[in-house]
């Protein structure tokens, strides 16, 4: 598939890294010169130096041939005028724009599109607000994720000397412990492992494992409760995604679910949330005063969520926040690099702009069969789901017969309504809907096997 992605920022650069891993053929358009030639060192891929509205720019990099064109700029009058024009000089392409502005997410909803011609609109702030809703509303935390559909839930877990965990092979590992689990991955050092049955978990190892959530807390103890009804919830910034945070705890100030309040530098912003939520409090404050956590009481909250535009404010907003008592603590984050800051700043959930713009090209890039539940961008993995087509190669043969390419591991299988486990004994039968982690570079030869 060739893919054109205009804009070489954080999330373009980001987006066609991710698109190159998986063997497409991507052309970057970059307007600056310079920001061109760095990029055209740093990807494997062609880069162009123009504007994502010039006709001639788009040509060149061969929309005309293209499947798909992303417009991932910071501008959102080039995106939607870059998709417009490319789609003019060839109908049958497909087209996603990034846009920002407030009132166009009101228009289209959280991922559709109010512009005839574009085909689909991606909002990252409220995307990103949408995540952290739903990840703190169902207890979830930076290294848990919940699967209601399935049942299941997946949990990243760091292995100590003496847990019991390690030197025992995988095959034999649930035997050891009461509940019920499968290690779908392995973090070691530098080195990402999709294991089989005879590998071995190490100390200092970081496992991604997966069973239903009553096997787990079984296996590796209980997770995090997710916060009740009468909580209380402060929100550091008054943009679109504290906005939407604000919206889903709270409706839209009708009937509040617990007491929220928002704090905001903008008087502005401060006056537009408090005519939509009359019921939450809102403050007029610079929250990065250095008395303003103390003269706010932030400790006493139940849940902060830091949601400015700067991403460093947020990391530091969330993990002080907690250590002033706040029970939980999340943070909105920009470009989603800090795996080992949020370990050590202890903040239970982050949730990328970035992140959630790749995950939503990566998905457009596919033809269908895939679609994914979990997508763990920073370690290079997704968990994906498929239905098993009747003349799938897969279709009718035992795992351990399948011959799945290296880096990548079925993960449970759905049948008749049941989720059930995979073992090297299961039999995919054409109709099944099977769960794979798969490396991001083997997906689409995982595609091709359903």
């Amino acid at each position: 598939m060739r893919i054109v992605v205009v804009g070489g920022g954080i999330i373009g650069t980001q987006v066609a890294r991710r698109l190159v891993e998986k063997g497409q053929d991507v052309v970057l358009v970059e307007r600056d010169p310079i920001k061109a030639r760095h990029l055209s060192n740093d990807l494997d891929c062609r880069v162009i130096c123009g504007e994502g509205t010039d006709l001639d720019a788009l040509i060149e990099a061969g929309v005309a041939e293209a499947d798909l064109l992303a417009a991932l700029t910071g501008s959102d009058e080039v995106n939607i005028v870059s998709c417009l024009v490319a789609g003019r000089e060839s109908p049958a392409l497909r087209t996603i724009a990034r846009v920002k502005n407030p009132d166009y997410a009101r228009l289209g909803g959280a991922s559709g599109s109010p512009f005839p011609g574009i085909d689909r609109v991606v909002y990252p702030e409220v995307a990103a607000a949408h995540e952290l809703v739903a990840a703190i509303g169902r207890g979830s935390t930076a290294d848990q994720t919940d699967l209601p559909a399935w049942g299941l839930r997946l949990r990243a877990i760091d292995i100590a000397s003496g847990s019991g965990l390690e030197g025992v092979p995988l095959k034999d590992l649930r035997n050891t412990r009461k509940g019920d689990f499968l290690v779908l991955a392995i973090r070691r050092g530098e080195e990402l492992i999709v294991p089989r049955g005879e590998e071995r978990l190490l100390p200092d190892d970081r496992a991604f494992v997966i069973g239903s959530p009553a096997g787990l807390d079984a296996a590796l103890g209980a997770p995090p409760l997710p916060l009740g009804r009468n909580r209380t919830v402060a929100v550091i910034g008054g943009g679109l995604v504290g906005e939407e945070v604000l919206r889903g705890f709270f409706g839209d100030g009708k009937a509040p679910r617990g007491k929220a309040a928002v704090f905001e530098q903008s008087i502005e912003k401060c006056k537009d949330i408090a005519e939509r939520f009359p019921e939450v409090l809102v403050v007029h404050r610079d929250m990065a005063e250095e008395e303003a956590f103390a003269d706010e009481r932030i400790g006493a909250y139940d849940l902060v969520v830091a949601a400015t535009g700067n991403q460093d404010f947020n990391l530091l907003s969330a993990a002080r926040a907690k250590a002033l008592g706040a029970k939980r603590c999340a943070a909105l984050l920009v470009s989603g690099e800090y795996p080992e800051i949020l370990e050590r700043l202890e903040v239970d959930v982050a949730v990328s702009l970035r992140d959630a713009v790749t995950a939503t090209v990566i998905a457009a890039t596919r033809a269908g069969s895939l679609r994914t539940l979990r997508a763990f961008l920073g370690e290079g993995l997704e968990l994906v789901e498929a239905e098993i087509r009747p003349d799938a190669p897969l279709a009718y043969k035992s795992l351990k017969d399948a011959r799945l390419p290296e880096g990548a591991l079925v993960a449970f299988v759905g049948r008749a309504g049941k989720t059930l486990p995979a073992t090297g004994d299961t039999r995919l039968q054409p109709g099944d809907r099977v769960g794979i982690l798969v490396r991001t570079d083997v997906a689409q030869n995982v595609e091709n096997l359903v």
